[in-house]
């Protein structure tokens, strides 16, 4: 490929759009992974400069770059229904990790790893045939891969983390509760219970020792785990 100009989002949902069409007649599989919204935070500088004329305070950088990444996700969906691939094209939209404390405060310990904050991320399906739904059940990013494989029709491997979220696209039986565990060691060194968390869809265990009842508490600011020592050791 020739050396690309222009913004970064920009020129990756080009090439990115460029492939759709070429391989629009057979089975595609489009991975678009972009440096936004990472720091060094640069928007485009034309979005930059309009939204800093219109008044925006804080992190005029930042914004921009989600607003550009938001219009692409807009171009790529209007490129996949003008090939005429809506009906048979599975669309998802995520990030790799959450938000911390960007305007969502989480109590003192809203920095942590091992907190809902850091590890929530937007996740968005788009499926010929279902209507919009907000889905309030436990998944994770294990859950790509199968659910991506199903969609498919491809048998998956004997041994797969995750589950495939076809049954909740479809609104067809779920488990009633499942357990997932997270960690996050950073400097790439595991230790036992560093940023780590144990969920359910009641229960949120951090770093092996805070319990918090997240249908009660989802800002997790009240530790329970004196009074929940069964739920603690199981």
């Amino acid at each position: 490929l020739s050396p690309s100009k222009g913004y970064c989002t920009d020129t990756l949902f080009d090439r990115a759009m460029e492939y759709v069409a070429t391989h629009k007649d057979d089975p595609f599989f489009c991975f678009v992974s972009t440096p936004v919204t990472h720091s060094p935070h640069h928007g485009p500088k034309e979005l930059v400069a309009k939204l800093k004329a219109e008044g925006m305070a804080g992190n005029v950088e930042l914004n921009a770059q989600v607003m550009n990444l938001d219009m692409n996700i807009g171009r790529m969906t209007k490129k996949i229904d003008d090939l005429g691939l809506a009906h048979k094209t599975l669309y998802i939209d995520g990030s790799d990790q959450g938000m911390s404390d960007r305007g969502a405060p989480h109590g003192d310990h809203r920095m942590s790893l091992a907190h809902d904050p850091a590890q929530h991320a937007p996740f968005f399906v788009r499926m010929h045939g279902v209507e919009p739904f907000v889905c309030d059940r436990l998944t994770g990013i294990v859950d790509f891969f199968p659910t991506v494989l199903d969609y498919c029709g491809i048998d998956p491997p004997v041994e797969i983390d995750g589950m495939s979220l076809m049954p909740l696209l479809k609104g067809n039986d779920w488990p009633a509760d499942r357990t997932l565990i997270i960690q996050c060691p950073r400097g790439r060194t595991a230790t036992k219970w560093n940023n780590a968390s144990v969920k359910t869809e009641r229960w949120r265990l951090t770093n092996g020792k805070q319990l918090y009842d997240i249908k009660a508490d989802p800002r997790q600011k009240i530790d329970i785990a004196a009074q929940h020592p069964d739920v603690v050791k199981e």
